[in-house]
């Protein structure tokens, strides 16, 4: 049996669809679609447009084209910019080493104090330990010395306690006391005027170190300023360097317009010479070419005032912004003034309260709390008959 194309696969006046017939076994018809060549040329602009919309930014990109850069003004940049942040990083780590070693010294300040103060506490200690022993020790003698004193054979009578030598041993231990309360008082002075010596090191030590701090602090501020001054002035270079080139570019294309101008009103196509090829025309006429520059003049004075006009946005709007901010920073420094009262006022308050307060607790301290209990206090009570 034949086959039979369908109806969207025949050929028709506008279709896009052949049937082709096979042989071979069980012949067949095999249907491929065919397009409109009006349809490809169409998808084929679009893709070079495509192609062309994304090739544009990749070429004019600032990071990734290479015509139009300077390499070797980059590079110096680049190259400055690595040797200033080393030196930035130099320069860190001999302000960190510098506060290092001023934090060893100080640590080891301390522990000399604290290595001396348990010294002192030591001997102290020792001394304490010392005179208690000696106490004891001379407890010990004269509870002997009492023994044997009452063993004595003696005319008086024997009493307990009683001591005949009392009077040059009460003397003799004054005067140990007193040699003891002066070894005391020359300890304490000593170590009063060591702790004032370790004190009055410690403070000059640390005026010391806060002195080359500070120097250390003016230098770095130094430094920062000189490389501020350096990145103002090599930017300030850069900008009369570009504005230069600018003006350069800019009368460069003046000057390539005012050639071509001339050329197009001095060439034979405006001034009626033979042009060759059979061509009847015979080139502009006074009038016309007046008009021409008259248009060209009127499109130049069109494109001035419309950058005019845009200056004068511009100008408008930057105006409009900082009035916005002089208005904001206005409100702002309004409400820091308001609350700068509230806060004056809470603390006059407090105050205020403070004041009550002390004269209410002086009034019932001195005068409530003062009042003595009278002798009709006390006869009120044992009157009841019960």
């Amino acid at each position: 049996m034949a086959y039979q194309p369908q109806a969207s696969q025949r050929m028709g006046d506008s279709g896009y669809y052949q049937p082709q017939a096979t042989q071979g076994q069980g012949s067949a018809f095999r249907v491929r679609p065919q397009e409109d060549p009006l349809v490809r040329e169409a998808r084929q602009i679009e893709d070079r447009r495509a192609r062309n919309s994304q090739r544009v930014p990749r070429m004019l990109h600032a990071k990734t084209r290479l015509f139009g850069i300077d390499t070797l003004s980059l590079d110096a940049q680049v190259n400055e910019k690595q040797e200033r942040e080393r030196l930035e990083e130099e320069r860190n780590l001999y302000y960190d080493d510098l506060n290092t070693s001023f934090a060893r010294a100080l640590n080891e300040q301390d522990a000399f104090r604290a290595k001396n103060r348990r010294e002192q506490m030591d001997e102290l200690t020792m001394f304490r330990k010392a005179q208690e022993k000696e106490k004891k020790r001379k407890d010990v003698m004269e509870k002997t010395a009492g023994d044997e004193l009452n063993n004595v054979p003696t005319n008086f009578l024997k009493f307990g306690g009683e001591d005949a030598n009392n009077a040059n041993r009460a003397r003799a231990q004054k005067l140990q006391q007193q040699d003891w309360l002066a070894q005391q008082i020359e300890s304490l002075q000593a170590r009063e005027q060591r702790e004032q010596q370790e004190a009055t090191d410690y403070n000059r030590m640390l005026e010391n170190i806060v002195e080359v701090q500070g120097q250390q602090q003016q230098q770095a501020d130094a430094e920062r300023a000189r490389a501020r001054r350096e990145i103002v002035s090599y930017n300030k270079q850069m900008a009369s360097y570009k504005m230069a080139k600018n003006a350069r570019a800019l009368q460069a294309n003046q000057t390539a317009d005012d050639t071509e101008i001339s050329q197009a009103l001095n060439g034979k196509f405006l001034n009626e010479a033979s042009l060759g090829g059979g061509s009847n025309f015979k080139g502009f006429s006074t009038v016309q070419r007046q008009r021409i520059l008259d248009e060209q003049k009127a499109q130049m004075d069109e494109l001035r005032a419309k950058r005019a006009l845009e200056e004068e946005e511009e100008r408008e709007y930057a105006q409009q912004q900082e009035d916005v901010r002089r208005a904001r920073l206005l409100a702002d420094r309004k409400g820091a003034a308001f609350k700068k009262q509230q806060l004056t006022n809470l603390a006059n308050d407090r105050i205020k309260q403070a004041k009550e307060k002390t004269m209410r607790y002086d009034y019932l301290d001195n005068v409530v709390y003062t009042n003595a209990a009278d002798a009709s206090y006390f006869e009120q009570f044992g009157t009841s008959c019960r």
